[in-house]
Order: C-alpha cells, then sequence, then structure tokens
C-alpha cells in the first residue's frame, strides 16, 4: 500500500491507525452516552426538587421532607458520579475524563428546564423582575 507521498506503508502502520480511529470513535460514542446519563441524572434531581417543593405545604414534617429529598437526591447524583467515575477508569484508564460530559449533561438539563419552566416560583426569572419592578414604581 501506497502512503502519502508515493511512500510505501506497512501493513502494520495501518492497521494502528485504524486502531486509532477506532478508539477516538468509540471515546465519541462514549462521551455521548455519558452525556446522556448525565442529563437522566439532572433530569431525576430536578423533578425531585420539583416534586419537594410542590410537596412541602402539604407535610407534617416539612424540614424532613426537604432534608431527605436532599439526601436521597444528592446520593443519587453523587452514586451515578462514582459509578462513571469507576466506569471512566475502566473504560479509558482516566476516570476523571468520564466524569466531564456527565457534569455537562446535568448542567444542560438543568439549564433547560429554568428556561422551559422558569426559576422559583410560577413564573420566570425575567417575569418576577418585571413583577418586582412594577410593585416598586406604585
Amino acid at each position: 500500500a501506497c502512503g502519502r507521498g508515493g511512500h510505501r506503508v506497512s501493513p502494520a502502520h495501518e492497521l494502528r491507525v485504524s486502531q486509532v480511529v477506532d478508539v477516538s470513535f468509540n471515546i465519541g460514542s462514549l462521551w455521548l452516552v455519558v452525556f446522556a446519563c448525565g442529563v437522566g441524572r439532572g433530569l431525576i434531581f430536578d423533578a425531585g426538587v420539583s416534586h419537594t417543593v410542590r410537596e412541602r405545604c402539604r407535610a407534617r414534617h416539612p424540614g424532613l421532607l426537604l432534608g431527605g429529598s436532599l439526601l436521597l437526591r444528592m446520593a443519587v447524583l453523587l452514586g451515578g458520579f462514582w459509578a462513571l467515575l469507576i466506569a471512566g477508569k475502566q473504560w479509558t484508564g482516566n476516570g476523571w475524563m468520564a466524569l466531564i460530559p456527565g457534569l455537562l449533561g446535568v448542567i444542560a438539563m438543568r439549564t433547560l428546564l429554568l428556561r422551559r419552566y422558569g426559576g422559583p416560583g410560577n413564573g420566570s426569572a425575567n417575569e418576577q423582575a418585571a413583577d418586582a419592578a412594577k410593585r416598586h414604581k406604585r
């Protein structure tokens, strides 16, 4: 086989190049899967926050509900990151690199949900700021 400039390339070299391309594709796929896992964990975390906030007025012990919910949500989130750390170390040799797309997935889901449903309360942050400005002018 001829390489660049008409030079002969050994079959072993061709094999190494194909392995590098294969590995980069696998790492890209891995990052996509880890990002999706982060999105799922972000959805679970934020759904838990939303449920807790809605139910706190009906709870007999709202402080216990808030504290228990926080502990459960953090356990799910940190447990997922721990699993990514262990799996990433096994897949890539560097577990910390698997945490980056997972964290970006959590942040992306949080951002998406805040833009879609707004921040605290029923309205978005912009609507709340406009309401506060109207009240201040009165």
